[in-house]
């Protein structure tokens, strides 16, 4: 195992979530008022804007969260489970995918 630091790969990271887990993140979501209430209608929004910002060149990487681990994440960061950890999760996974490689 290699001691460097592992370098980042200019991906932004977007949480992303399936058909199944997205009642489960509505359960524990401190925004829940802000996020549509159903998958189809998440998958519809964030998909447009994630196509979007792809063909106007920004190096976007889709990372499906656990909302499992999403949720002990924020409770070990002392955080709500609300957009802005969402996302910060999001990065921390897909940096640890990169020492992985």
């Amino acid at each position: 195992m290699s001691n460097e630091t592992p370098k980042p790969s200019g991906e932004i990271a977007v949480p992303w979530f399936s058909a199944e887990t997205w009642p489960e993140l509505l359960a524990v979501a401190a925004d829940r008022a802000t996020l549509p209430d159903t998958f189809a209608e998440f998958e519809a929004i964030a998909g447009s804007k994630f196509d979007r910002l792809c063909a106007q060149g920004a190096p976007l990487q889709r990372v499906l969260i656990s909302v499992t681990e999403l949720a002990e994440w924020c409770h070990a960061q002392h955080q709500p489970v609300d957009g802005m950890a969402r996302a910060a999760f999001a990065a921390f996974v897909l940096m640890r995918r990169g020492r992985a490689n």
